[in-house]
């Protein structure tokens, strides 16, 4: 359940919405989400990386790499994200 809860946060984050929609996409309609979970042993923080691939040929925005850092189950806080064409 966590990493689906990490997906809907970063794909409800303002900045993740105003880009896709700006692009003319559709933030649901993605090719591929893969996410990866990152150990933080020495100041015990986890984080996800989370990749979506909208690949659509023609539009601005082709990939979106967001980074979560896992506050609990439920709370997120995104550290960083890009927009790649």
């Amino acid at each position: 359940m966590l990493p689906t809860n990490a997906i809907q946060f970063i794909m409800q984050a303002p900045q993740f919405i105003a880009h896709i929609q700006s692009n003319g996409l559709d933030p649901n309609i993605c090719h591929e989400i893969n996410i990866r979970l990152i150990n933080d042993e020495v100041n015990n923080i986890s984080y996800f990386d989370v990749y979506f691939d909208y690949g659509m040929p023609g539009n601005g925005t082709k990939d979106v790499i967001a980074t979560v850092k896992i506050i609990d189950i439920d709370q997120f806080q995104l550290v960083n994200i890009k927009f790649r064409s």
